[in-house]
């Protein structure tokens, strides 16, 4: 069974304790994710972001083993950009007007689609699909200025969300500005503070080493 990293103990007792009693299983071991995610790749040796639902981690890991000295962790995952662009979703329907439901015919589709002007998105299923767009349509920005692009996703009632630039720029922006999300923690790192920092932590003769393999991994 795989764990975060520093997983507190009692976690990891009261996990072993369901599987011995409960499913009666022969054997229990624990590996802590980011070396799974790099032996995943065929390295022994590197830097690993791994960035969860809510937590994202770096790590070096030197011959298969973590350097927990230098890990560093911070609350802060996908679900707070599933919280973000819930609030820039929001913030589109609120500069709409009531009547403004326009009729879009979708190119090679013989039916026609109406814009949506709303979306339940405090429901369980309004955040299911807000973080399914997130997943299909947002992007990281790559250069200083963001093409003018725009992006439809089909609700279940055959109704369209149109985003622009704001939605798929600004939502994964996040991971590297998490100050720009309303009410979050200023002490949260962005990803590329977060690596840089873990890297910072090791030694000389570790840094050329791990510069050499940093990978991505988790779900976000």
């Amino acid at each position: 069974m795989t764990e975060a990293t520093e997983n507190p103990k009692e976690n990891r007792l009261k996990q072993a304790e369901m599987f011995f009693e409960t499913f009666k299983v022969p054997a229990l071991y624990f590996g802590q994710q980011p070396i799974m995610d790099l032996l995943a790749t065929g390295r022994t040796t590197g830097l690993v972001l791994d960035i969860g639902h809510t937590l994202t981690q770096a790590i070096p890991i030197f011959e298969g083993f973590a350097l927990t000295h230098a890990a560093v962790r911070q609350e802060f995952g996908g679900m707070d950009l599933d919280l973000y662009m819930k609030l820039l979703l929001q913030e589109k329907f609120a500069k709409r007007s009531p009547n403004s439901r326009d009729i879009i015919r979708k190119p090679g589709q013989g039916s026609f689609y109406k814009e949506a002007d709303s979306l339940d998105v405090d429901s369980i299923h309004g955040m299911k699909i807000v973080g399914s767009m997130k997943e299909k349509l947002c992007s990281v920005l790559l250069t200083e200025r963001p093409p003018e692009l725009e992006r439809d996703f089909i609700l279940p009632d055959r109704t369209v969300i149109t985003i622009d630039n704001i939605q798929i720029y600004k939502c994964p922006e996040a991971l590297f500005s998490p100050n720009l999300i309303p009410n979050n923690k200023s002490s949260v790192l962005g990803v590329h503070e977060t690596v840089l920092k873990s890297f910072g932590k090791c030694d000389d003769y570790a840094k050329k080493l791990v510069s050499q393999n940093v990978v991505l991994a988790g779900g976000s």
